[in-house]
């Protein structure tokens, strides 16, 4: 979506990370969490997936609870979503949603050390898995 204007579509009162836009290009999927200027307890927050409307800005929350969420991407041509979800200290699982069932398609991943999942790379360079 090229205007020539700048706006932020995301929330500005929570830690938003890894966002990419649907196949369309009208929305963009995330992870996000409420901001906080503590980071032990930041790291204890709820972070889940939501999608927003780029046009009408409207946010979605896809996942709920507790968890980590993080590093979503649309497949399935936008039809569904993959995600990683923090299961313990440096090990992930990662999870579809389709509609509004979600699904553990791998348990249990162990991350290397070097890895670093809380947004600064894409998941599948992390895990070297790519999911159509």
């Amino acid at each position: 979506l090229v205007t020539g204007v700048q706006t932020c579509a995301l929330p500005i009162w929570m830690v938003t990370m890894t966002p990419s836009f649907s196949p369309d290009g009208k929305k963009v999927i995330y992870s996000a969490s409420n901001a906080s200027s503590d980071a032990q307890k930041w790291l204890k927050e709820p972070h889940n997936i939501y999608t927003v409307d780029v046009n009408t800005k409207k946010v979605e929350k896809i996942t709920k609870g507790n968890n980590f969420d993080l590093a979503p991407v649309y497949i399935s041509g936008g039809k569904g979503i993959v995600f990683g979800r923090k299961t313990s200290e440096g090990t992930i699982s990662l999870f579809t949603v389709k509609g509004n069932e979600e699904q553990c398609i791998a348990k249990d991943i162990k991350l290397s050390e070097e890895s670093d999942y809380y947004g600064h790379e894409k998941l599948e360079e992390s895990l070297a898995i790519f999911t159509e």
